[in-house]
């Protein structure tokens, strides 16, 4: 699994966020993917920026914090998948 791989350093965080992006849109906005299509667009914004429209609360400082927040409570929901 990516969130897996990216614990372990093995892919970068852009990859990351780039691969649940399109999981997010491919599934239709599914709600348990929404934080990371919302903090795909914050880490662009934060390129060009100091804040960002799409997650608000999102600083170039607590970037990594807030990343690491929804991956756990990602990998803590049982997601069926049809």
């Amino acid at each position: 699994m990516n969130c897996g791989q990216f614990a372990n350093g093995n892919i970068s965080k852009e990859y990351l966020l780039y691969r649940l992006y399109g999981l997010c849109v491919g599934d239709h906005m599914r709600h348990e993917l929404m934080p990371f299509y919302r903090l795909y667009f914050a880490l662009d914004d934060l390129r060009h920026q100091t804040f960002s429209f799409y997650h608000r609360d999102v600083t170039r400082e607590n970037f990594n914090g807030v990343l690491e927040h929804e991956i756990r409570a990602l990998m803590a929901v049982p997601i069926a998948y049809l």
